[in-house]
């Protein structure tokens, strides 16, 4: 943040309110010195300077990933959403004042890192399952979320980024949901044949058989597969 000669020299005199929820970079001679704020910051000498402002408080974290591979190799997309925080003072000791230099100046650089961070773990995690599992239900995406999460936070916090309230979604391609929806169909399908199996060769071992008692999803799905495999049972009768 560049700021005129009139308020470097009021700042020198004067010092500087620092807003909540955030912080300043105190420059000497154009290094980064000190971190000070929020409240009222002094400069010490007239070698000092104020840098930029620093916003330490909760930032959104959108981030929209394609092509994220399950174990099984198929690709899903996934929206990461929650929120981070960015406060040098709580990076590793030695990295505090380099990283409030780095994204005080170039806050972009700072999203840029969060996004990489979110995806990183995303696609670590993700890449463990199998895409049946992760289509699994709650209990399966708390599980990877979790996860997710933990991985986040171990990875950033050593730069002072904090994530909270983080929400991953992972919705696979339309085509594989048709698939898997094709899948438990001949699953259930597959059942009902091998029943009716039994049922023909006690037919066929001249065991009478009048009427069987199905429910109407049952029967049409027995239906559509006995016509399609153009399969019989002619002491059967479906009631």
């Amino acid at each position: 943040m560049k700021r005129s000669i009139t308020e470097q020299v009021a700042h020198h005199f004067w010092g500087m309110t620092v807003p909540p929820d955030h912080v300043v970079l105190v420059l000497n001679n154009g290094n980064p010195q000190r971190l000070v704020g929020p409240g009222q910051a002094q400069l010490h000498s007239i070698w000092e300077s104020f840098g930029p402002l620093i916003h330490v408080g909760p930032r959104p974290l959108n981030v929209s990933l394609e092509n994220v591979r399950s174990k099984d190799g198929i690709p899903f997309r996934v929206r990461v959403s929650g929120y981070f925080r960015f406060d040098p003072g709580n990076a590793a000791r030695n990295q505090s004042l380099i990283l409030a230099y780095r994204y005080g100046y170039f806050p972009a650089a700072l999203k840029e890192r969060v996004a990489f961070i979110a995806e990183r773990a995303v696609r670590s995690v993700l890449g463990e399952y199998n895409a049946e599992t992760l289509c699994g239900g709650e209990i399966y995406h708390t599980a990877y979320s979790g996860r997710i999460v933990s991985i986040t936070h171990r990875e950033a916090l050593f730069e002072g980024i904090q994530f909270e309230r983080v929400i991953t979604v992972a919705q696979p391609p339309a085509s594989y949901e048709t698939l898997m929806q094709y899948t438990r169909l001949n699953e259930k399908a597959l059942a009902i044949y091998k029943d009716m199996e039994k049922i023909e060769a006690l037919a066929n071992a001249n065991i009478q058989i009048t009427h069987l008692s199905m429910d109407d999803g049952v029967k049409e799905l027995l239906s559509q597969l006995t016509n399609s495999l153009s399969l019989s049972f002619p002491r059967v009768k479906l009631n």
